[in-house]
This record gives C-alpha cells, sequence and structure tokens, in this order.
C-alpha cells in the first residue's frame, strides 16, 4: 500500500546521527551568519526523558538469575523428555540467551550486587527518577548547552549517569567543537574560540574541572551544592574550618589539640584526608560535640584547590556572576521546556541511547530554525 512502516521511520530517525550532528552544525552555521549566534556565554542544563521500555523491562539482578535458572530448567524437562522433537526448546533457549546476555551486561557495568537492575530492552537506560510523577522508569539524562545571548541550543548528548555531576566539562568542551565546526561551515574562525563563561547550577560543580575552565579562561558561575554541608550532629567550633594544618608534620590539629595523621586522598582527588586516634577520640570530652557517633576517630577533610572553589564562589554571588545565572535559567531550562512541550517529547519513541539523542538532535535542529526563520523569539535575559 506504499505505507511507512514504523519500524523503517524509526530506523531513518536514529541511524544517521553523525548526519544529524552535521545538519545541526549548518543551522547553527546560519545564525551565526545572520548574526544570531556571538557563542561566548554558555549554560549547561539537564533533564530526564523516559526511555521507549516499559517499566516491567527493569529487572533485578537477583531475579534476573532466577528466571535464567528456571529456563534452563525447563530446557532440560523438555530435553528429557521422550516426545520431545529437534528444535522444540529454541524459543525457550533464545529467552535464556538473551537473559544471560543481560547478565554479561550488568557484570561488564559492575553492577554485581544482587538489588543492582538492569533493563532487559534498553540496557543504556536504567531506572530513573522522574520529575513528573515522582516516580522510577528507564529514563535517559539529556544533556544540552545553550547560547544565552541568542537562545541557541549549540549542543545536545545523552549520558548513562543518573545526575549531572562530572558532566560541566565535557558538555562545554563538546559545544565548543560544534560551535568550531559551524564556525567552519558558515566561515567565522572565531565562532567556538571566543567562549567567555559557563553557567550552570550546583549538580554540575566539580573541582577539578572548574579549575580546567579556568585554565581555559573561561569565567564559570556554578553554585556550590555542598557549601552548607556538614557532618551530621556536629556542632559549631568543631566543623572541618575549624581544625588547623600543620604543613611541616602533614597533620590536622583539633580544637582539643589532639592531632589527626594523614590517611590519603578522597575519591576525586581534591581533597586529603585525616583521621584521628580511635583512643584518643572515645576519651575526649568533647566527643559529643565534635563525633559523637564514630567509633574510629574523627575524619576531617583538607581541600586541595581552596583557591579555586572560592574565586568560583566569588564570582557566582557577584552581580555579574548572578545575572550569568539569571540567563541560564531563562535560556536553558526555557529551552527545555520547548522541545519537552512544545515539540512534544514526553517519552522517547525509538529504542536505546543512539535514539535518544536523534530525537534530541532533530529537536534541536527544529527549535533552532524556528529561531532562524524568526517563527519563535529567543528566549533570552534582555540585560545579559
Amino acid at each position: 500500500d506504499g505505507a511507512v512502516q514504523k519500524r523503517t521511520l524509526c530506523d531513518f530517525r536514529k541511524n544517521d546521527v553523525e548526519a544529524l550532528a552535521e545538519w545541526s552544525a549548518q543551522v547553527l552555521g546560519a545564525l551565526a551568519l545572520s548574526g544570531q549566534l556571538p557563542g561566548e556565554d554558555l549554560a549547561v542544563d539537564g533533564t530526564i526523558i523516559r526511555a521507549a521500555s516499559s517499566c516491567g523491562a527493569n529487572v533485578k539482578r537477583k531475579h534476573l538469575e532466577k528466571r535464567i535458572n528456571r529456563l534452563r530448567n525447563r530446557i532440560r524437562e523438555q530435553l528429557s523428555a521422550p516426545e520431545e522433537t529437534p528444535g522444540g526448546t529454541a524459543r525457550l533457549e533464545q529467552q535464556a540467551a538473551r537473559l544471560q546476555q543481560a547478565l554479561e551486561t550488568m557484570n561488564g557495568l559492575g553492577k554485581v550486587k544482587e538489588s543492582d537492575a538492569i533493563t532487559l530492552t534498553e540496557p543504556e537506560a536504567p531506572a530513573k527518577k522522574l520529575k513528573t510523577t515522582g516516580g522510577f522508569a528507564p529514563a535517559h539524562n539529556i544533556q544540552m548547552v545553550s547560547d544565552t545571548q541568542s537562545g541557541a541550543i549549540i549542543h545536545v548528548d545523552v549520558v548513562a549517569e543518573a545526575n549531572d555531576q562530572g558532566q560541566l566539562a565535557p558538555q562545554c568542551q563538546k559545544a565548543q567543537e560544534t560551535l568550531k565546526r559551524a564556525g567552519q561551515i558558515a566561515g567565522l574562525e572565531q565562532l567556538g574560540h571566543g567562549v567567555r563563561t559557563v553557567s550552570a547550577d550546583g549538580a554540575y560543580h566539580d573541582t577539578l574541572q572548574l579549575r580546567d575552565l579556568m585554565q581555559q579562561n573561561i569565567q564559570a558561575a556554578v553554585p556550590d551544592g555542598q557549601q552548607n554541608r556538614r557532618v551530621p550532629n556536629v556542632e559549631p567550633g568543631y566543623l572541618a574550618t575549624d581544625f588547623t594544618y600543620d604543613s611541616q608534620t602533614n597533620t590536622m590539629t583539633c580544637p582539643q589539640g589532639a592531632s589527626l595523621v594523614h590517611q590519603g586522598f578522597n575519591d576525586g582527588k581534591t581533597a586529603v584526608r585525616y583521621r584521628g586516634s580511635a583512643a584518643v577520640c572515645n576519651a575526649c570530652p568533647a566527643k559529643g560535640q565534635c563525633c559523637p557517633t564514630s567509633k574510629s576517630g574523627r575524619n576531617v577533610n583538607r581541600p586541595l584547590y581552596s583557591e579555586i572553589v572560592t574565586a568560583v564562589a566569588t564570582y557566582t554571588c557577584s552581580p555579574e556572576g548572578e545575572m550569568r545565572m539569571q540567563a541560564r535559567r531563562t535560556t536553558a531550562e526555557g529551552n527545555f521546556a520547548r522541545i519537552k512541550n512544545a515539540l512534544h517529547w514526553p517519552r522517547c519513541r525509538t529504542w536505546g541511547a543512539a535514539g535518544a539523542k536523534a530525537e534530541a538532535l532533530w529537536r534541536q535542529i527544529t527549535h533552532n530554525i524556528l529561531l532562524l526563520i524568526g517563527h519563535w523569539e529567543p528566549l533570552t535575559l534582555k540585560c545579559a
């Protein structure tokens, strides 16, 4: 009848991600030629989009192992039956092989606990919390970089992580590469080389990545989401900032005069760990104010890049930094609202991370074309 099959349409939408990315760069080049894309002030944001898989496709490791064992037992029972015909267990063997492949995928991802889960039909889309319903469902983490001066969407990406931690510098770098490609297409070599600022919410705060951005002369407006965090039940006067550091002995001294010895680095290599003696801490009269629940002695971290954290915090709280944060909320969050609501993206229609990336690119291209032809007004902060 000449009708396009759904599978054919889905394959067309997701199998040419590189071609879509090139097309997106061409649209950005057109925006730059028209003077609508300075590419100097970037804003990074992320959101969760539900995957095409259903909630029933998400299974825990212990249940997956039980299902594999049940299938294998059924296969053995059928093979031992005298009336069994050759190939009669093919369907069960296919099911077992598919579940075994999912189990091996979990092993490759380091998901070895019984409570770890995987989405059978989309391993790249683990269950994530949805803001709309508050429940959990297979979903993709969509990252987006916008230009706060023009309102254009510069870059979109799909990442496996459930949160935005560690995405600031990678997404900023990818956006710069896209701008450079758009500049090559448009004959504007400066495009992508003049990024001045990048703004993001506190979930993106990463000390080492902020250091890398500063080394590129990119000013970051990113609040520290852990700034006000402190050890539970620790009273004022016994916070980490109340401990003093001795560089000669590489020790920390607590307010009571006891020494904490060097224990190594934290996971991110951004702070040095120190620990007090269990015997000394347990006998200390200030234990109830300092470490009431600890049985192994007080732990304290000494930041290694405090000057970078202080510089970023100072800029973020400055009038210019506050303006950048307000511009981020206007542009980045507004653009997400447009592609989710006006461009109808409550849920992915194609499978896998590649499908989600293609759907994001289609909407990015549509959004930027509508800006280019003047059909949509750019979502920008006027004073920015």
